[in-house]
């Protein structure tokens, strides 16, 4: 497992369904970020669900994040998620 998280490809919702059952990195602009699901705006061609693992009233704390999950037929089930601030490059 410790491999496929070093490896991971980054993927934005264009390309996410070509990775079903495979371990990604999406990163995107927390559109609606209530748990159990958070929904994370991905490049120009739309959004993508997130089924986040954080405890219950938890939240991403900045308005983009990086998401490591596995890709399943409702979107990328979290296995770690990362607050990157205010804006990305």
């Amino acid at each position: 497992m410790e491999q496929q998280l070093q490896s991971a490809p980054r993927v934005d919702a264009a390309d996410i369904r070509q990775y079903q059952g495979q371990v990604v990195r999406i990163v995107g602009k927390v559109e609606q970020g209530n748990h159990p699901v958070a929904v994370l705006g991905c490049g120009p061609d739309g959004s993508v669900r997130v089924q986040v693992k954080m405890a219950p009233g938890n939240q991403y704390n900045s308005a983009y994040v990086e998401v490591m999950g596995r890709v399943n037929h409702d979107g990328v089930e979290e296995i770690m998620g990362y607050d990157l601030g205010l804006g990305v490059d």
